[in-house]
């Protein structure tokens, strides 16, 4: 596979700095709208890296997708809190 150098601006989207992803990468990796990507920084080499994230497999029975995505906000925003609490 060769290489190909594809150069970005940082763009301002609300309070979020935004770096696009050319067309021909996500259409290769068959990126899509709502995935999740960890993002790590190597700040040795200087180097984002951006992993997908898997989708869980299937929902335990009983469980609502709305209850899903409530913890996911939920832990999101009090994340240092609920860390905090764990560690005492």
């Amino acid at each position: 596979m060769s290489e190909k150098l594809h150069r970005r601006k940082v763009i301002q989207f609300n309070n979020s700095s935004v770096l696009g992803i050319p067309a021909e990468i996500r259409k290769r990796l068959n990126i899509q709208k709502g995935e999740s990507f960890d993002v790590e920084y190597d700040e040795v080499n200087e180097v984002i890296t951006y992993k997908r994230v898997k989708p869980p497999a299937k929902l335990p029975e009983g469980v609502r997708p709305g209850v899903v995505s409530a913890m996911d906000r939920v832990m999101g925003r009090y994340d240092n809190a609920l860390r905090n609490l764990k560690n005492r």
